[in-house]
């Protein structure tokens, strides 16, 4: 799998998605050109697909957790794909919303952190190549004893205590290469996650 990952400085909260249909086959939606695609995706797709999420993380005593949601095999983001009109923020706060039940005024979300990976992989259930672009923002809670996660989309969650110097290998796909861009944006600003915390909460995204 050919993947391509960063970490954006700068608000992107306000960015709309340009997706337009380039062919007349049911949902496959191309925008990007043959060579862009090979050089974002690795191989050429018929199918693109913008998804975005939230990574929470909660505060107790001294230490960091974030959260992760668990499907059957394997843990997950609080992710999901964007819908028509929205931005990527939009997305996000909607999908972390419906799938952990948190309130948005609960938490905080970070105004200069986005992460994004770009990869391919087959759809079963369309049995076409698919492009993918994950969008996340990183956001804190306000109050930690007022979360109360229910469960729509996922059996379970959990809570992983986050290392800030230490190498953090969970899953090679998605979540291991957005917690050492989280990390390598700390080492950049010379932040520590209470620094990240502090802009956080006191953002008004």
């Amino acid at each position: 799998m050919s993947q391509q990952q960063k970490a954006i400085s700068g608000s992107s909260s306000n960015t709309n998605a340009n997706i337009k249909k380039t062919n007349s086959k049911e949902n496959r939606h191309v925008f990007l050109t043959e060579k862009e695609q090979l050089e974002q995706y690795g191989r050429i797709v018929e199918h693109e697909e913008i998804s975005c999420g939230i990574l929470l993380f909660r505060k107790l005593t001294s230490k960091y957790d974030f959260l992760l949601m668990k499907h059957s095999r394997r843990l997950d983001l609080p992710k999901g794909r964007m819908e028509p009109g929205e931005t990527f923020i939009e997305t996000a706060k909607r999908e972390f919303n419906e799938e952990t039940s948190i309130p948005l005024d609960l938490i905080g979300i970070h105004p200069d952190f986005l992460f994004e990976e770009k990869y391919a992989y087959f759809s079963k259930s369309k049995s076409i190549q698919v492009g993918k672009t994950l969008k996340m923002y990183i956001a804190f809670a306000k109050d930690s004893t007022k979360l109360n996660i229910k469960l729509t989309e996922h059996g379970d969650c959990k809570w992983t205590q986050f290392k800030e110097k230490e190498a953090m290998t969970i899953q090679n796909n998605t979540i291991d290469p957005l917690l050492k861009s989280i990390q390598d944006y700390m080492n950049e600003k010379g932040l520590d996650l209470e620094a990240l915390e502090k802009t956080s909460l006191s953002s008004n995204i």
